[in-house]
């Protein structure tokens, strides 16, 4: 995927030699169901991103999308003079974005010494954290015209404490638990991110069709009961 930006005036043209970029495509389709005859045309557009994203990444996503939404616009519109408005800029992290629409959804009020927050979004592949506080603006942002301030103080994340990576973790803690039966009937599973390999773990450990999809079957039974896991404490009775 290259990092290429859409230029003011410029139809994009695709060679023979280009290769398949599926973000860009994907966001050609969400430009189709945004920019319609009911809902208008829209040239101001803002991202989000996981905190862990190196920047070179988000940049690369951003052009992509940058593409995509181009092509999903008149090409009237594209070569006229209010093209050069268009823009698609990073914004925020994904945990920050969640605060801003969560705060108010949560109808929290802004202070004047401000109300801290902090967001955690467990995600399928990563976690991020956001800490910050929301208050009123001071008197030069209020003359800038900003009506209510979300002061980010700090933000993280981990990248293999996502969801989908802790099930691929325990299918392989249950696939290492089971080994004599494994081996007996020749069943291969994948090493996951975050894994460790064993002696002997030849046979048995690979990126094979078969390997990944005995670890996919046995994710979606693991899922299940991670959703709907229930504590259960024995205590002895108390007279």
């Amino acid at each position: 995927i290259e990092t290429v930006m859409p230029q003011s005036g410029q139809p994009l043209t695709v060679s023979e030699f280009a290769s398949f970029d599926p973000i860009e495509l994907y966001a050609y389709y969400l430009g189709l169901y945004i920019n319609t005859r009911t809902n208008g045309l829209f040239l101001d557009y803002y991202m989000t991103f996981p905190v862990t994203y190196a920047q070179e990444i988000k940049d690369k996503i951003r052009a992509s999308f940058a593409r995509g939404l181009q092509r999903s616009l008149p090409v009237a519109l594209v070569s006229s003079p209010h093209f050069s408005d268009f823009s698609v800029t990073e914004e925020a992290s994904e945990p920050a974005a969640y605060a801003a629409c969560a705060l108010d959804e949560l109808s929290i009020k802004p202070t004047k010494k401000g109300v801290a927050f902090a967001v955690f979004d467990f995600g399928g592949g990563t976690t991020d954290f956001d800490f910050g506080i929301f208050r009123l603006p001071s008197e030069q942002e209020v003359e800038e015209g900003y009506e209510k301030i979300i002061q980010n103080i700090g933000a993280s994340g981990a990248t293999n404490l996502g969801g989908e990576n802790l099930i691929a973790n325990l299918v392989y803690l249950v696939f290492r638990q089971n080994l004599d039966l494994c081996r007996e009937h020749r069943i291969p599973f994948i090493c996951p991110l975050g894994g460790e390999l064993f002696p002997g773990h030849e046979p048995l450990v690979d990126n094979t069709y078969m390997a990944q999809t005995n670890s996919t079957l046995l994710m979606s039974k693991v899922r299940s009961i991670w959703e709907n896991f229930k504590w259960e404490v024995e205590r002895d009775d108390v007279s």
